[in-house]
């Protein structure tokens, strides 16, 4: 994927956290999912490559979370916040979507990223 991204971003293992998210195009949308953030990488900046796709993001942390003095300034532009990305068949979070009971985070990538590839 075209962007840059530092590990750790949030701190170490005892800062991790949980956020609700809103992520677009999950099944039942209108419900926020639950991002589980361990040691979770930050995206600092997203790059466009004229031989890939458009990198869409489908999901930011809300404002206000992790707590505030997490970052001193975390406005709605910044890039810290978003969460998951989508680049052609590509999928990236920066939280373990696999650790909670819900499985729309699954049902999505299967549904975006791979049964397009098994289209004739």
């Amino acid at each position: 994927m075209t962007l840059t991204i530092a590990r750790n971003g949030w701190g170490s293992q005892v800062d991790s956290f949980e956020a609700p998210l809103t992520v677009e195009g999950l099944q039942n949308s209108q419900t926020t999912f639950t991002g589980i953030f361990i040691r979770a990488p930050v995206i600092k900046a997203l790059h466009s490559a004229p031989d890939r796709p458009p990198i869409r993001v489908i999901a930011r942390l809300p404002l206000g979370v992790p707590k505030p003095e997490a970052i001193t300034s975390l406005d709605e532009d910044d890039p810290r916040r978003i969460v998951a990305v989508q680049q052609g068949n590509h999928l990236l979070t920066t939280f373990h979507p696999e650790l909670t009971k819900d499985g729309r985070f699954h049902e999505y990538f299967v549904r975006v990223c791979v049964v397009p590839l098994l289209s004739p």
